[in-house]
C-alpha cells in the first residue's frame, strides 16, 4: 500500500499491533503485517522504477502541498517520456482531475504555466488540454 496523506503514516502496520493481547497469547496471535510505502519518508532518489511509476509515486508525494509546483514540470517530464500523443492527453486529463480534487494549495495560473513550459504548444480552443484548463478554473 502506498500512503501520500498530508503528513507522514503514523497508524498501525499489522494486526497484532492493534489487538492488545497478553504476551502468554501473543504467540498464538496472527500478525497479518501489510507493506506500507509511506512516500514522505522517502526522498526522490529512492522512489525507483520506470517513469511513469517513478513520476506517478512523486505525483502522489507532492500532490497536497505548495512544493508541487516546485517538482510538477519534472514529473510532467517523467511520466510523459515514454507516451504516445493519445496516452499523453489521458495523463494530462487524469492528472489535472486528481490534482483538481486534492490540491489546495496552487492555482489555475501556476498549473497553467506549468503545463505551457513542458508542452509549449498552444491549445486549440475545445481541446482536451483546454477543456482540462477550463474544468480547472471551474
Amino acid at each position: 500500500m502506498a500512503y501520500h496523506g498530508e503528513t507522514g503514516w503514523t497508524g498501525k502496520a499489522s494486526l497484532a499491533e492493534l489487538i492488545d493481547a497478553s504476551a502468554a497469547l501473543s504467540k498464538y496471535q496472527v500478525g497479518l503485517e501489510y507493506l506500507l510505502l509511506d512516500l514522505h519518508g522517502l526522498s526522490d532518489e529512492e522512489i525507483r522504477g520506470d517513469p511513469v511509476l517513478r513520476g506517478s509515486l512523486r505525483l502522489l508525494k507532492y500532490s497536497r502541498g505548495r512544493e508541487l509546483i516546485n517538482f510538477l514540470s519534472s514529473i510532467l517530464v517523467e511520466i510523459t517520456s515514454e507516451a504516445t500523443p493519445e496516452q499523453i492527453g489521458e495523463w494530462l486529463e487524469a492528472i489535472g482531475a486528481y490534482l483538481m480534487a486534492v490540491n489546495k494549495e496552487i492555482d489555475d495560473q501556476q498549473y497553467k504555466q506549468t503545463l505551457a513550459s513542458v508542452f509549449p504548444t498552444q491549445f486549440e480552443v475545445g481541446s482536451l488540454a483546454d477543456r482540462l484548463l477550463t474544468r480547472g478554473r471551474d
